[in-house]
């Protein structure tokens, strides 16, 4: 997570509870000041897509980095979600896959 505490506390509050609860269900008591990243496993995409769903409703600045060094996701407070990736095949075939969203395209290959 790049960036918080941008919107209303009384909304910061509800996010960063819900990702202090997920925290503490896996032992870690830290706070998110104090770790901003997290690192899931396969077996916790369920989580995953929890701690996701959070800066996408608050608002948030977060960076999704996955295990392969094919893509990032990067969302924004500004109310947009770009996806960057290493191979215009990659660019095509994340492309098709949510194509269905209608998302808008914003082509940068050169």
């Amino acid at each position: 997570m790049r960036q918080w505490g941008i919107w209303d506390q009384a909304v910061e509050r509800v996010g960063l509870r819900v990702m202090e609860v997920i925290r503490l269900l896996n032992r870690d008591d830290r706070t998110i000041r104090e770790a901003p990243g997290y690192l899931f496993n396969e077996s916790e995409l369920t989580d995953l897509h929890l701690c996701l769903l959070q800066p996408l409703l608050i608002g948030w600045d977060v960076f999704l980095i996955p295990e392969t060094p094919e893509y990032i996701v990067v969302t924004s407070h500004d109310e947009t979600t770009r996806i960057f990736t290493r191979t215009p095949e990659t660019f095509d075939s994340m492309l098709e896959e949510l194509r269905s969203w209608n998302g808008r395209q914003e082509d940068k290959r050169n």
